[in-house]
């Protein structure tokens, strides 16, 4: 069964990679009427994610009465993935598919999308700006048979690979101060597959800008750990991340909080699981791509949702955004498409 739950999860990364490498357009719609309410964050998502056209847009969370709703959008591009707001939430990156994927910078109001250009060919697999907005971090592939870590400009140029240890260096964003890039390091072993039973190992890491002071965050003695997507909260003192350091083996990811030492992990998000019937759930959740509000309370993430619909080793698929306070109360459902994502994850 274990195989069995993997190898729908790779199908549908593999179909959502397919779906997004097309031709593509970069049109732009006008703002959302302005929505009454206060105010609260900017933030960056993708609509239409798993179908044909996912599209990257910026819009406003706005406080309406007790509930959080989504306001003052505007399209950013077609066949995006991967949207990140900077700090100051001035401006957004994100991968364009086309063929390979385009790292590209636009203003938050949606203006002055442009793509950033590395004197080396690559593969860019993420992009995100630095809190001073001059400098960005990717991870791309392959060098030397790995997904690797670069830092560059962030108006292009010269990019330098600062780490290709293991195989897979994924996820890569700075800390608010500048001085760390948090990163998944990941041994890449058997990926969407088992050895003896056993998922790779991937925990959460830090390393500075030239590529020195390598240091694991996440607890690197837990067995079978699979922690990845992390992001610093705003004033630096705790990180979010996804894992399946509870369900391993299986593909259940929830979103957790830690210090920046690693200590103090509360778990913010739980799986939800049917019933299993020898080689098929009825249903199960993953939950991913943790992102902080600048308030440093609460924290959006996206939870996908696999419905069996009675084919073998098939499931319908859903993702919606919800927002919850880091000690895990208050959670609200911001969404209810089924095609909102975050899709920061690998």
């Amino acid at each position: 069964m274990k195989q069995i739950a993997i190898l729908t999860h790779f199908a549908i990364s593999v179909t959502l990679a397919t779906t997004i490498a097309c031709e593509f357009s970069c049109k732009k719609t006008a703002p959302d009427e302005p929505f009454q309410g206060t105010f609260v964050d900017r933030i960056a998502f993708v609509r239409n994610s798993g179908q044909a056209v996912p599209v990257a847009v910026a819009g406003d969370l706005v406080l309406s009465g007790s509930k959080y709703v989504i306001a003052n959008t505007v399209d950013l591009c077609d066949h995006a993935v991967g949207p990140q707001i900077s700090f100051n939430r001035s401006q957004i990156t994100l991968n364009r598919a086309y063929n390979t994927l385009h790292p590209m910078i636009a203003n938050a109001d949606g203006s002055n999308l442009h793509e950033v250009i590395f004197d080396t060919t690559v593969n860019c697999q993420w992009i995100n700006l630095s809190p001073d907005l001059k400098s960005v971090v990717i991870y791309f592939g392959y060098f030397n048979g790995r997904l690797s870590l670069g830092t560059a400009s962030a108006t292009g140029g010269h990019l330098r690979v600062i780490y290709a240890e293991p195989e897979w260096s994924l996820c890569p964003c700075w800390s608010p101060d500048g001085k760390k890039i948090y990163f998944q390091w990941d041994d890449g072993y058997n990926r969407f597959g088992f050895a003896d039973g056993i998922l790779t190992k991937a925990y959460i890491a830090s390393i500075a800008p030239d590529g020195t002071d390598l240091r694991f965050v996440s607890d690197t003695l837990t067995a079978n750990s699979d922690d990845y997507s992390p992001e610093p909260s705003p004033n630096g003192e705790r990180i979010a991340f996804t894992s399946m350091r509870n369900h391993h083996g299986h593909f259940f990811p929830e979103v957790f909080i830690m210090d920046t030492t690693g200590k103090n992990v509360r778990q913010l998000s739980t799986a939800i699981v049917g019933t299993f019937h020898g080689s098929y759930y009825d249903y199960y959740t993953e939950d991913e791509s943790p992102h902080w509000l600048k308030d440093n309370e609460h924290i959006i993430y996206e939870r996908q949702t696999f419905t069996y619909n009675g084919q073998p080793s098939t499931y319908d698929y859903s993702v919606d955004l919800y927002i919850v306070r880091c000690d895990g109360t208050e959670l609200q459902r911001l969404t209810d498409n089924g095609s909102m994502s975050l899709l920061k994850h690998q």
